[in-house]
């Protein structure tokens, strides 16, 4: 146990004052880690929660592949502190939403054909066409980490639900306006940071992606995924209860 908490223990039983709001306060200081204040401060340097970020991404890495379990186990602890402040820095407050055109930055439009993993980009054209007409690209970014897609959703705007990613590679235009296409299919989703691993922001993406294209184009009725999404199903059935932020009368369905 660490010193501290010992500490507050023999206090509180030589104060027996067990209803002292006070106490909780002492308590949570005392079991608070000294690497998780290490890390917190080094968060609060410039540039230092993309090291935080990075650090974790390498103590993941590390948990997979020491075999000693003691090593493991302290690896672990200073993980779960890591990923504990990374969850604070990276709520849904401190997330902006922006879309990829082919004006965009030159350095923002590599970065995410680069990191595209769900389905490789193959050559400039395709990639122009991903962001062109008939297509939506956003992504995440973070005030401590500029110019850093952290996570990116590809959207086709089709009249129909398409059943595999083929038919909505290929297809390059309908026979109506972008403001008349009925279907939002969420076609891939990439997450480019490892050290965010296990932080939900897909899901997050996913919603406040789906919220903006119903502002923007309200013909849309229908929403579906091609690709797996964390939490995405419990959002539907919650939606076809009658919880939607878009009201009942939107479907959002998924493969």
């Amino acid at each position: 146990m660490p010193p501290g908490l010992v500490h507050v223990r023999k206090t509180l039983f030589e104060r027996r004052d067990f209803q002292n709001p006070s106490l909780v306060h002492e308590v949570r200081e005392a079991a608070t880690p000294v690497h998780f204040r290490l890390l917190q401060s080094i968060g609060n340097l410039p540039g230092g929660i993309k090291v935080v970020c990075d650090m974790r991404a390498h103590l993941l890495y590390l948990m997979k592949t020491e075999s000693d379990k003691s090593i493991v186990a302290a690896l672990h602890r200073l993980e779960r502190s890591a990923h504990e402040l990374l969850v604070l820095w990276f709520c849904q407050s401190n997330m902006k939403l922006e879309r990829l055109t082919w004006q965009s930055p030159g350095d923002i439009l590599q970065k995410v054909a680069d990191y595209e993993a769900v389905h490789p980009v193959q050559g400039m054209m395709d990639f122009k066409k991903r962001v062109g007409s008939y297509r939506r690209c956003f992504y995440f970014s973070h005030e401590a980490m500029p110019r850093e897609p952290l996570v990116i959703v590809h959207v086709a705007l089709l009249n129909e639900i398409a059943d595999n990613v083929q038919s909505i590679v290929e297809c390059d235009h309908l026979d109506c306006a972008e403001d008349e296409c009925s279907t939002a299919i969420y076609y891939s989703i990439t997450s480019a940071e490892p050290g965010l691993s296990g932080i939900d922001l897909g899901n997050m993406l996913i919603k406040r992606v789906a919220t903006r294209l119903q502002s923007e184009l309200p013909s849309i009725k229908t929403h579906s995924t091609l690709s797996p999404i964390p939490g995405f199903r419990t959002w539907m059935l919650r939606s076809l209860h009658g919880n939607s932020l878009f009201g009942r009368s939107y479907f959002i369905l998924f493969w």
